[in-house]
């Protein structure tokens, strides 16, 4: 009997040892993502691109639409930019919610938040909501990007090509 308690208290301290190190890893991941955030608005590419991987990919709604090349978080910084002069958007600025998933498992995690992107379209104020999903990755202690895919939640409407 004493040794039966003994290894179910074991068990119990790393279960939460476990629960404790996800709740960390979770805290980390948010405010890497939030950190992404926040240099995208302050528009630093440089400090943008550090937490991605040497592979990432991003899926957009800007066109070529999919980037997976060692440098895609810079070569879609550049569409993003040109996407912008072509549609005449300025002051965009982005926000995301808490997020509705964040599952880690082991040294990566899958993320699922709510977004806004708000900007100013040919003197317009227009405001586009989506989801931000992103695959992380833990390397050398490090959360990064491995991959992030913006879902457009906009209302339906006329089909365009931009």
């Amino acid at each position: 009997m004493r040794r039966q308690m003994v290894v179910l208290v074991a068990i119990a301290l790393t279960l939460l040892l476990a629960v404790r190190a996800t709740a960390s890893d979770e805290t980390e991941i948010v405010a890497m993502i939030n950190k992404w955030n926040d240099d995208f608005n302050r528009r630093d590419e440089s400090a943008m691109n550090a937490p991605c991987s040497s592979e990432t990919v991003i899926v957009d709604v800007i066109p070529p639409h999919a980037w997976h090349e060692p440098n895609a978080c810079s070569e879609w910084w550049k569409d993003f930019r040109a996407f912008n002069v072509k549609t005449g958007s300025t002051d965009g600025v982005q926000s995301i919610d808490r997020p509705r998933s964040v599952l880690v498992t082991g040294d990566r995690a899958y993320v699922v938040a709510p977004a806004k992107y708000v900007d100013i379209e040919n003197g317009k104020s227009v405001t586009n909501p989506g989801i931000l999903t992103f695959a992380v990755h833990k390397l050398g202690g490090v959360w990064h990007i491995a991959g992030w895919v913006w879902t457009d939640m906009s209302e339906p409407g006329p089909s365009s090509s931009q």
